[in-house]
């Protein structure tokens, strides 16, 4: 009889995650079938999507407020009677966590085994919260050291994995075939524009990056790249947004090739700092937001620091520019300050390449399957 798996997530970055280790527990279960609640790279790994949680996802408070009703919904009609119905051998939740833990409460009233994969980021905003993840989760695996003592301490079933990046950040080295490929001068710096997965991250981030990367080419010589993630269509940036002033391309870079040749990035929030780090990349990490949305936040947010990266630093390696503080002139001037010091982008760049050494080793996706077949065919 052949086991059954539930994925529920509901962010971009989760969604490649997930994808990477579908596939693993695909190639080490002969006879196993995986439901999700997710997205498009989940579903191209041969996963029956129920639902595509990551052309919904928001940011922000108000934002998810006004989308409430909508996942009520979709708890109700989708994830209560798939459970009740198919009786899975086990759901794995993936971050996500105001959704995710309504599906856990779900999954123990059936006796449905509950693993969760990637924490949610409660030590940032609410660390009460790890009590209702011990009452309902069976199994943490996390991908950040200290959260395994977070949970730890807690009495959670916990266990440290490793970060999935480290197998998935594998660039080519060869710089001239890297600036072929996307059409740039070998000579030039390159410089990322990396303004989020979201559309509302794009909306609220990207123009004062571009007006950064203005003033930035009027006093240095340099090439602008503008990364998408493959959740924002190029098409609708370059109808909302004017390129030409600093003849920036638009680039996806699902390989990592382009980035491991910047020479620094303007960064959204997020993953993406992570990656980033992994490569080395010096990078000012931006964030803006609606008002409501960012007062809400600072009432909300326990630690100093957003960025991944200067998280598990444990201090701000690299500079956060956030709200009111995310100027052109405040993002450009340390642009044009690093360009001018190459010591000090040698220094930044060292500093983050010790935060890849805090993750841990590659076979996270390993790891974790081998620890979900074993809850599912328990």
């Amino acid at each position: 009889m052949s086991k059954k798996i539930l994925i529920v997530e509901g962010d971009p970055s989760a969604d490649v995650y997930c994808a990477e280790l579908a596939s693993v527990l695909f190639r080490e279960n002969d006879d196993l079938e995986i439901y999700a609640l997710g997205g498009r790279k989940l579903e191209s790994a041969g996963v029956k999507l129920l639902q595509n949680l990551v052309d919904d996802t928001v940011m922000g408070f108000y934002e998810v407020f006004k989308k409430l009703f909508r996942f009520r919904k979709i708890l109700r009609e989708k994830v209560r009677v798939f459970l009740e119905e198919q009786k899975p051998d086990a759901v794995l939740l993936v971050d996500y966590y105001s959704f995710n833990i309504r599906v856990a409460a779900l999954a123990r009233k059936l006796d449905i085994p509950v693993i969760y994969y990637i924490s949610p980021k409660f030590w940032a905003w609410n660390p009460g919260r790890i009590k209702k993840i011990k009452q309902l989760v069976n199994k943490m695996l996390v991908i950040f050291p200290f959260e395994e003592e977070l949970y730890r301490k807690e009495g959670v079933d916990v266990s440290f994995i490793g970060n999935p990046l480290l197998d998935m950040i594998h660039p080519d080295s060869d710089r001239e075939a890297i600036c072929r490929e996307f059409g740039l001068k070998r000579d030039l710096p390159v410089v990322g524009i990396m303004p989020g997965s979201r559309i509302q991250e794009v909306d609220y981030m990207l123009p004062v990056m571009l007006k950064s990367a203005e003033r930035i080419i009027e006093k240095h010589d340099v090439q602008f790249v503008l990364v998408l993630a493959d959740t924002i269509r190029r098409s609708y940036v370059e109808k909302n947004y004017d390129l030409s002033a600093v003849d920036c391309r638009v680039v996806s870079d699902e390989k990592y090739n382009l980035r491991s040749i910047m020479s620094l990035s303007i960064t959204a929030a997020g993953t993406a700092t992570l990656e980033n780090a992994c490569l080395g990349i010096p990078m000012i990490i931006v964030y803006k937001t609606s008002f409501l949305t960012y007062h809400i936040a600072r009432k909300l947010i326990k630690i100093k620091m957003i960025g991944l990266a200067n998280i598990i630093a444990g201090r701000k390696v690299v500079p956060e520019l956030i709200q009111t503080e995310a100027t052109e002139q405040k993002i450009s001037g340390v642009a044009m300050n690093w360009l001018d010091n190459a010591d000090t982008m040698k220094r930044v760049r060292e500093e983050l390449l010790k935060v890849r050494e805090k993750m841990g080793s590659p076979g996270a996706h390993e790891r974790a399957a081998g620890i979900i077949k074993e809850f599912i065919n328990a």
